[in-house]
């Protein structure tokens, strides 16, 4: 061994005081003296081996050292905490963890990193998911409404929550109280919605943050729960339509209404079988009278894709109407009560058409009868389908339209 070594070994043993034996506890900690400076004293506690106390010039550390094998093998070190930092009976379950993970050969430094990891994402609240998940995404201005709306009524005292203090047993109580609070104790609709919206960004997290080594740091959506006890809510599927024998009533009533612009809306519903939020936004732009088609953008589309309908001669007529109406600087063709703006919810002209006509009906309503119609006219289901899926051919209704 060269001199340099021995010394620096005989330097280093210098500042190392007696080997005490202790009971680690909060008291005996306390009365440990603290060594002049440059001085390290080590007090191992008397039943768990390979515990101890280091204490220095200015504090007092808990930590543990253990082989990670037999004689010669790598020797661990890793230290707690201050005794200022947690209890002593508090070091001693960590200390008894760290040693059974050391002597199993886990690299406590990594677990540790991965933990803290962990905790971070776990300390995430709702809120700061929800608006991570809304920079990373591309969606529509509709959808974040909708979340926002359904957040507002059903969970704003939990935006402040950590991710890891929403748990099943939360989740269940929390639906089962949505369930039973909305109109004549029925918000079953709106549970459900509460409760995907949390789904949605729980699997987002899972996804997204991981330990490097592709394991999700949150393991377990709580929202799972209502799958495993088949505890979601059972909805009423909607398929009302305007059956053919009310067409006529129906549309006297929409033909007296006051508002043009309601209106050419709703037949413009019913002969395009457009959903209702895309047709509210439709531009100028969009039409192609000399080809005669709509072009309906991806971002007005529920299913993301630009595509393109035919313009019958209804629909044609319906755009004359509107246009002759327009308003210089709003782009929209059903345009709403701002100079900018579009028609949002026509609630008022449903009401009136309802009360005019006596048939309950919404505005969805309308694109279901417009299949309904379109298989009357003998059109092959696999069409339909089609057409209705992407909002093609918008001729059926054409011949209809001569019943009225």
């Amino acid at each position: 061994m060269s001199t340099n070594k021995k010394a620096k070994i005989k330097r280093a043993k210098a500042k190392i005081l007696p080997i005490n034996s202790i009971k680690i506890s909060g008291t005996t900690v306390s009365k440990i003296p603290l060594p002049d400076k440059g001085k390290i004293t080590f007090h191992w506690d008397s039943e768990l081996k390979g515990f101890c106390v280091k204490a220095t010039s200015t504090c007092r550390y808990y930590m543990v050292q253990k082989r990670t094998g037999g004689r010669g093998s790598r020797n661990v070190k890793y230290v707690i905490a201050t005794d200022k930092e947690i209890a002593a009976d508090e070091a001693r379950r960590r200390a008894a963890r760290l040693l059974a993970d050391i002597g199993d050969g886990v690299d406590v430094y990594n677990k540790q990193k991965q933990e803290e990891k962990q905790s971070q994402v776990k300390g995430l609240t709702l809120a700061q998911a929800y608006n991570e998940f809304k920079a990373s995404r591309e969606l529509r201005p509709r959808t974040i409404q909708t979340y926002d709306e359904n957040i507002n009524r059903c969970l704003k005292d939990w935006l402040d929550l950590p991710l890891g203090a929403i748990t099943p047993e939360l989740v269940l109580k929390r639906h089962k109280q949505i369930s039973t609070a909305g109109r004549n104790g029925r918000g079953v609709g709106s549970a459900n919605q509460a409760m995907r919206f949390v789904r949605v960004i729980f699997n987002y997290v899972i996804a997204t943050k991981n330990n490097g080594n592709g394991v999700a740091l949150i393991d377990k959506n709580p929202v799972g729960i209502l799958n495993q006890l088949d505890s979601w809510n059972e909805l009423e599927e909607r398929d009302t339509t305007i059956h053919a024998d009310d067409l006529a009533d129906w549309y006297q009533a929409v033909m007296g209404l006051e508002s043009d612009k309601l209106r050419d809306f709703f037949l413009f519903l019913i002969f395009s079988g457009l959903r209702r939020n895309e047709a509210m936004r439709l531009k100028w732009e969009h039409f192609d009278t000399k080809t005669k088609t709509l072009t309906i953008p991806k971002e007005l589309s529920k299913t993301k894709k630009t595509r393109k309908i035919p313009l019958t001669d209804v629909l044609l007529s319906i755009y004359r109407s509107r246009k002759a109406k327009i308003i210089v600087g709003n782009p929209y063709v059903f345009q709403g009560m701002h100079s900018r703006g579009h028609l949002t919810e026509p609630k008022r002209g449903v009401n009136l058409v309802r009360d005019k006509s006596g048939i309950n009906w919404s505005s969805h309503d309308l694109r279901r009868s417009y299949v309904t119609l379109a298989n009357r006219l003998d059109v092959s289901a696999y069409k339909v389908k089609f057409h209705v899926q992407s909002v093609c051919p918008g001729f059926f209704l054409q011949l209809q339209y001569k019943a009225f």
